[in-house]
């Protein structure tokens, strides 16, 4: 149904309101407040523009067809409201992207990917959870505290700094939900816990020259920072201290005894999936992969207590996830979710019937990872699909602690195909048709496990080089 809403933005563009000779216009006697009220409405906008708009309101349309969320979402006012921002926009890149970002945000489904085609290049869309600046931030409060700074980096920030306001971006409360509407490419973000995580991850990728950053240090001295020309080639931010951790697992013991096993994903590039993926080839590498994980906990067992670090986890495989928490104190057997595929196309929205099989997953307990000590699990924002699994299952059917901030609560299906709008500008987008439910059908997207102690990072303790959330969950531990 078409609302009065689009009529009129119609009705506006036909008529070549801004066109000075034209009759009616703003030569014919209109007053100057009424001719900027109606460009706020779209009537200033180009034949480019309205091509632009279509792409956007197609974006929703495309969204709504086929994404498995459970929220009820007012469609025709997400895709006007998006198309309006580009009506009224400056007809750049940007402007588009902003707006096809604010739709796929009106959709809180994890696994939907939308990205331009030249993404990480200087003067387009940024990457999600990147920095041009060496600076890498994580939410604290309603601001983003540092938690990695290169010592050389242009901005002279150091760790523990915290943003209170960048440029267009006020302090205060919607400081960090108004940096996560920016154009920006990457997976879409289904829970609160998420959009912070990732917007504090992205501010540093999406300063620009001449912003102007309100920083409070660790003393609580405040300064302003002017963003010089940022560098050449950006860096990622998606792990807490900087960069992209690509590895299986990592155990250190510590001198007070605690075994911390840091698990950035459950795929790495090191041992990636078999081709062709069969069944049969798949349970193989599930296997070989948790035989290596025994291994590195076998290094580290007689440690009274360990932390898995799955903060920033990206996910990968749900079944190696679920073998860890299978061997953790407490763990109990049981139905974890299933999933069911959407009918595309279906409104009110219908799904099959039968679950997916190789996507429903069900906890069992013991196993090679099994350990007695005590347990303790770091998540965050950005503990995404598998890592999402993983938190969830360490929540519901173990008595492992979790600590640090909620998980992302994105528990889709990552496997769909890409699918690319020629434009301009050229975008490409997958959309998440797999409905996760838990053992009573209630969908799980979105639902954030709730860390035992949520934990922050204190500025004071990043300014000295210490993990304010590594050493609360170990504190705890040692009780």
């Amino acid at each position: 149904m078409t609302s009065s809403r689009v009529l009129f933005l119609v009705a506006v563009v036909a008529s070549s309101a801004c066109d000075d000779d034209a009759p009616g216009g703003v030569d014919a006697g209109i007053d100057a407040a009424e001719a900027d009220a109606s460009c706020a409405n779209g009537a200033c906008a180009t034949v480019e523009q309205q091509r632009e708009a279509a792409l956007v309101r197609d974006f929703a349309e495309r969204l709504k067809g086929a994404t498995a969320t459970a929220a009820t979402i007012d469609w025709e006012a997400v895709a006007n409201d998006a198309a309006l921002g580009v009506l009224t926009g400056d007809g750049s890149e940007h402007a588009v992207f902003r707006a096809l970002r604010a739709v796929q945000n009106a959709v809180p489904q994890g696994h939907q990917q939308l990205r331009a085609a030249n993404c990480g290049s200087a003067g387009s869309v940024p990457w999600a959870q990147s920095t041009w600046y060496g600076v890498c931030g994580r939410p604290h409060g309603e601001a983003v505290i540092v938690t990695h700074a290169r010592a050389d980096n242009p901005l002279g920030l150091h760790a523990g700094d915290r943003i209170l306001a960048a440029g267009p971006w006020t302090a205060g409360p919607g400081f960090l939900r108004a940096i996560a509407q920016e154009p920006m490419c990457g997976s879409s973000m289904p829970s609160p816990s998420a959009v912070a995580e990732s917007a504090a991850a992205s501010l540093f990728g999406l300063v620009d020259a001449g912003m102007m950053l309100t920083v409070q240090a660790p003393d609580g001295a405040m300064r302003t920072v002017s963003a010089p020309a940022h560098e050449a080639k950006s860096e990622w931010c998606i792990s807490p201290f900087g960069g992209f951790d690509d590895y299986e697992a990592k155990a250190t013991v510590r001198t007070d005894g605690v075994a911390v096993i840091t698990v950035p994903g459950f795929l790495s590039s090191e041992h990636p999936l078999p081709s062709p993926l069969t069944q049969a080839a798949y349970d193989q590498w599930i296997a070989d992969y948790v035989e290596r994980l025994r291994v590195v906990l076998d290094g580290v067992k007689s440690a009274p207590a360990i932390v898995w670090d799955a903060r920033s986890n990206s996910g990968g495989s749900s079944e190696v996830a679920l073998a860890i928490v299978a061997g953790m104190p407490g763990a109990k057997a049981g139905v974890l979710s299933q999933g069911f595929q959407r009918v595309p196309d279906t409104f009110p929205f219908e799904y099959a019937t039968k679950p997916v099989a190789s996507y429903s997953y069900s906890m069992t307990t013991g196993g090679p990872l099994a350990y007695s000590g005590k347990v303790a699990v770091l998540t965050d924002g950005l503990t995404y699909s598998a890592g999402s699994y993983f938190a969830y299952a360490v929540k519901h059917f173990s008595t492992a602690l979790i600590v640090g901030r909620p998980a992302a609560g994105a528990y889709g299906y990552g496997g769909n195909a890409a699918l690319t709008v020629p434009g301009p500008p050229q975008y490409i987008y997958t959309v998440d048709g797999m409905q996760a439910r838990d053992a009573t059908g209630t969908p799980l997207e979105g639902n954030e496990p709730m860390p035992d102690l949520f934990v922050e990072y204190d500025p004071g303790d990043l300014a000295a080089g210490k993990d304010t959330v590594l050493e609360a969950a170990v504190a705890a531990l040692l009780k």
